[in-house]
């Protein structure tokens, strides 16, 4: 759990209803894909197009009584060589696969936890991933010449260590 001061709490609340219509203009008008933590399947996703339905999966997968959202990144478009772990020698073999990545939006949400008369924030029970893609993201196999869709967060799995 993380403290904060009494002043950075008023600034998280007094600006959350500002958040919210701009964040539910977005996945109204794009939609949002929500991962769960132990849902990694490749494959096309349908995206949820109702912040409060975004918000109940958060509450519901990420285990968070009172969720807020914390952080809002913009990743650009972005062509990614995909390796396996144990092979990434880069510059000495081809990658497995190659993505591409198009521009989006990661959605970083914690737990607001009243405590005594303050708050801290706390990380979700389980992690979450909330996206709002301008596109589909595309990974084509170097050796089958196969492609799929398949949505991630780099991001959170960065900061968790699942890549």
């Amino acid at each position: 759990m993380r403290g904060l001061m009494p002043s950075e709490i008023e600034v998280l609340l007094r600006d959350r209803p500002r958040v919210v219509r701009i964040m539910s203009k977005l996945v109204w008008l794009m939609g949002a894909i929500c991962i769960a933590e132990d849902d990694w399947e490749v494959g096309d996703r349908q995206p949820l197009y109702d912040w409060d339905s975004v918000i109940e999966f958060v509450r519901t997968e990420g285990r968070c009584v009172n969720p807020i959202v914390t952080r809002v990144i913009f990743s650009p478009q972005a062509i990614i060589p995909i390796y396996d772990r144990g092979r990434k020698q880069e510059g000495r073999i081809p990658p497995q696969a190659w993505e591409i990545s198009p521009p989006h939006w990661s959605i970083i949400f914690d737990d607001l936890v009243p405590v005594g008369q303050n708050f801290q924030l706390k990380q979700g029970g389980d992690w979450v991933s909330v996206e709002i893609w301008t596109g589909k993201p595309i990974r084509r196999e170097v050796r089958s010449g196969n492609f799929y869709v398949e949505y991630h967060d780099f991001y959170a799995t960065n900061r968790l260590g699942k890549f």
